[in-house]
């Protein structure tokens, strides 16, 4: 018969002592088990407490289901209702003075001040200043739209310096 070498013996064993501990522990599990145990069960009500199936109703009864069933061929929703639009509301135009324009073929810059906000300002074409767009900066005016509402600001030039007196 031929020999195993040692570590081979060595795994054979612990295979063998895992194998009987295991056996063992299924063993203490199986028969220190607890016996079925009782489970309770509601009691069914009684039968004068369950409701009679529903009777059926003629179809005279049925009224608008009759008339119009819900899976007839021609059953269409009824129409939308036409939506309104919102009444536009006129938005008090802002109080602008155009002291400078750079004006080009499709765009333009234009400054000068916000009276109510006593602040300078700066608008490009495109650019929005509060609910108003700028719409067109030509050489003579700013063009701000909200809406349907539109607004020109025209360039504001300075009076003509007087002529200062010779001294004599």
């Amino acid at each position: 018969m031929p020999t195993l070498p040692h570590l081979d013996r060595a795994a054979l064993v612990l295979a063998g002592v895992g194998a009987a501990t295991g056996v063992a522990l299924a063993l203490v599990g199986v028969l220190s088990a607890a016996g079925p145990t009782a489970v309770a069960v509601p009691a069914l009500p009684p039968a004068s407490a369950v409701p009679a199936p529903a009777v059926a109703q003629p179809m005279a009864d049925m009224g608008e289901a009759v008339r119009r069933p819900l899976f007839a061929e021609g059953r269409r929703p009824p129409p939308p209702k036409p939506v309104q639009p919102p009444p536009s509301t006129l938005v008090q135009p802002p109080d602008l003075q155009v002291v400078g324009i750079i004006a080009g073929t499709s765009s333009g810059v234009a400054t000068g001040t916000d009276k109510r906000a006593q602040k300078p300002f700066r608008l490009r074409t495109g650019d929005a200043l509060g609910e108003w767009q700028v719409e067109a900066i030509t050489r003579t005016s700013l063009r701000l739209r909200h809406a349907d509402q539109v607004q020109d600001y025209p360039l504001v030039t300075p009076p003509p310096l007087a002529p200062s007196p010779h001294p004599r």
